[in-house]
């Protein structure tokens, strides 16, 4: 293979490349920093809802860098990509709901005492906020 196959001149110009790299590079950065943040905390419970905004804003970027991409090369507007970005807000809530509820069935199965279901047990008073009975 000759060295002009690996350094043929590109099809789309050079800013095309550039702005679909960094879209690509930025999404790649917001996709760890979901990552960190499922590493940081430490149960189920905490790590659900913090990498969700990076991994969306991550998806977002690359479905943009799609979209340039695309539109660049086929010579017209391409808007299928943003299909993801109008399905990943009403997919991903659902999904946390449906893994939230599936751990905290498995936390009251298991007996954990900070999973008691709705009206199992007496509410939490902090000091100051019983009434006394005997007074206002």
């Amino acid at each position: 293979m000759s060295a002009e196959a690996f350094f043929a001149p590109s099809l789309t110009p050079l800013w095309v490349d550039a702005l679909v790299s960094l879209l690509l590079l930025n999404g790649a950065a917001f996709c760890v920093v979901g990552a960190t943040g499922l590493l940081r905390f430490p149960h189920f419970f905490l790590r659900a809802h913090p990498a969700a905004l990076p991994y969306t804003m991550g998806t977002w970027s690359i479905a943009a860098a799609s979209v340039v991409w695309f539109t660049a090369t086929q010579g017209g507007l391409s808007i299928q990509p943003w299909t993801v970005v109008v399905l990943l807000p009403i997919g991903a809530p659902v999904a946390v709901v449906f893994l939230s509820r599936a751990a905290l069935f498995r936390l009251r199965q298991a007996g954990h005492a900070g999973a008691a279901a709705a009206g199992d047990s007496e509410p939490v008073r902090t000091q100051g906020s019983a009434r006394r009975r005997d007074g206002p």
